[in-house]
């Protein structure tokens, strides 16, 4: 809490020196590299991962109040809350300002990669190539992205040499997801014309070119493309529609097409959800995985013709009712998949059309472009159930390539691939 004045008495000096030869050393080993290497640039700002390990964490330090009467019968006892004078407030044995602390940002224990700035946390550069940042898939301790034609992966603390190069395309590689073991991502074979197609190699590289397993000739896919929940990865063909397969170890087995054309598409474990093709009164409804034909459950009636976004997280659908482009009018929802019509909540209003949307325990994430001369660009929040209404993350020049990790947000702009604390 701001301001808040503890009763507690002050530290030892001694303990103090120790704080500060840890703070001392902790310093040099987040030093990040600032060579240039290959066609990539390194963060100079990288933090090496710490934040990914200390978010959210408090260091000691109690917040009950009290007297200090009574005190600790032990040399050893935790060390008490220092007095702190506002605007500081206390973070372990520290006094931080939590608007401006790179290691207190905004909460005691959150780690920036970079400045910290009113309480938030800048980007940090995971890494700058020459290539239009197309997909990102963070996966544990590395990004896998696809860049131009060439899939990547790099750690996600800052890539600290040119990064791994697991294939390079004939064609431009766009979305990208993970599984166990395996990387899926769009592109297309080598031929004279370009035919749209999903591949998949394991996560260490693949061996020569892939052989993609779907193909939807000179139709093509609609974004996003491809999505996944857990090992299911699911595709939305412009021509043979949607569909879904398993895939791990590498490989994806026999794809199975559901047999329906879709506006756009979000998945679970067990069902694909997607916007009917129609216009007017086209409905929300679901398929089983591994159906064909499916027979669709409905999950929402009405008129859902201009949704374009929609992400699932656990057992909640996230949607977005669009509006005129240019007048502020689209609507965010959700509801849950088992009784959407039953649990349906507006989250927010009066925004801009979402072109990206992803959802975790964490809050719900949009990427909004004012298609105003000139376009302008904005990485926008919700923490879970919108509570306190929407904030702005970021404003880039350009964003593409929205997607989340436990700690992180990271996105696309241009060929320059960024991540920041949530």
């Amino acid at each position: 809490m701001r301001g808040a004045r503890f009763s507690r008495r002050i530290i030892p000096v001694k303990r103090f020196l120790f704080l500060a030869a840890g703070t001392a050393l902790g310093t040099l080993a987040l030093t990040a590299c600032g060579a240039i290497l290959g066609s990539f640039e390194v963060d100079p700002n990288s933090d090496g991962g710490a934040s990914s390990t200390s978010s959210g964490s408090s260091s000691g330090g109690s917040s009950s109040g009290g007297s200090s009467s009574g005190g600790s019968s032990s040399g050893d006892a935790a060390i008490d809350a220092p007095k702190c004078t506002a605007p500081l407030v206390a973070c372990g044995a520290a006094c931080v300002d939590l608007d401006k602390d790179d290691k207190n940002c905004g909460k005691c224990g959150r780690v920036c990669g970079a400045r910290c700035s009113k309480g938030v946390c800048d980007p940090s550069k995971v890494i700058s190539g020459t290539d239009t940042i197309n997909g990102i898939a963070p996966t544990g301790p590395q990004v896998f992205f696809t860049a131009g034609s060439r899939v990547l992966a790099c750690p996600a603390a800052g890539c600290p040499a040119t990064p791994q190069q697991l294939v390079t395309m004939s064609y431009p590689a766009n979305g990208i997801v993970t599984t166990a073991g395996t990387v899926v991502f769009q592109s297309a074979p080598t031929q004279a014309t370009e035919r749209p197609a999903v591949f998949a190699c394991p996560l260490t590289g693949c061996v020569g070119v892939p052989t993609f397993f779907v193909q939807d000739g000179l139709n093509g896919f609609k974004d996003p493309t491809p999505v996944r929940s857990g090992n299911r990865v699911a595709w939305n063909g412009g021509g043979i529609g949607m569909g879904s397969a398993d895939c791990s170890a590498g490989v994806c087995n026999a794809p199975t097409n559901v047999g329906f054309k879709a506006r756009t598409t979000a998945v679970d474990s067990t069902h694909i959800y997607y916007v009917e093709n129609l216009a007017p009164n086209a409905a929300i409804k679901r398929c089983k995985h591994g159906i064909n034909p499916c027979v669709a459950d409905t999950v929402m009636s009405g008129a859902f013709e201009s949704v374009d976004v929609m992400t699932i997280d656990g057992t909640t659908l996230y949607y977005v009712l669009p509006g005129r482009v240019g007048f502020n009018e689209a609507k965010l929802f959700s509801c849950g998949v088992n009784n959407c019509a039953g649990t349906l909540k507006q989250l927010a209003n009066g925004l801009e059309i979402p072109t990206e949307l992803v959802a975790d325990p964490s809050g719900i994430y949009w990427i909004t472009k004012n298609d105003q001369t000139p376009a302008s660009f904005e990485i926008q929040a919700c923490a879970p159930g919108c509570v306190g209404g929407p904030r702005s993350v970021v404003k880039p020049s350009t964003a593409k390539a929205l997607a989340t990790d436990a700690d992180f947000l990271y996105y696309g702009e241009g060929s320059v691939l960024w991540r920041i604390q949530k």
